[in-house]
């Protein structure tokens, strides 16, 4: 999901998804969307330096991301991301 109506969007999301299935949220570094992420009890964040955008979350009802990838590979590769991000702000 991404745009301003992210949070009714993954409500709706919850209720059309099959107890396997996994949402994902763009730009999750905004804390003020995280209310509807209480809905998934699995989720996995990847935050990085920007305040008000970047970032992602990925939710599962039943599914753990975890089991969709893997999460230690991945967090190394964001943090890698984010080091090289930081020099190339303008």
């Amino acid at each position: 999901m991404d745009g301003r109506a992210r949070g009714p969007c993954l409500e709706k999301a919850y209720s059309l998804l099959s107890p396997r299935g996994v949402a994902l949220v763009h730009d999750a570094n905004r804390e003020f969307l995280e209310a509807p992420w209480d809905l998934f009890p699995r989720q996995a964040i990847f935050r990085d330096y920007r305040r008000f955008s970047g970032g992602l979350w990925i939710g599962g009802k039943l599914r753990d991301p975890a089991n969709l990838l893997d999460l230690g590979k991945h967090r190394r590769i964001w943090k890698i991301y984010n080091s090289l991000g930081r020099g190339f702000r303008l």
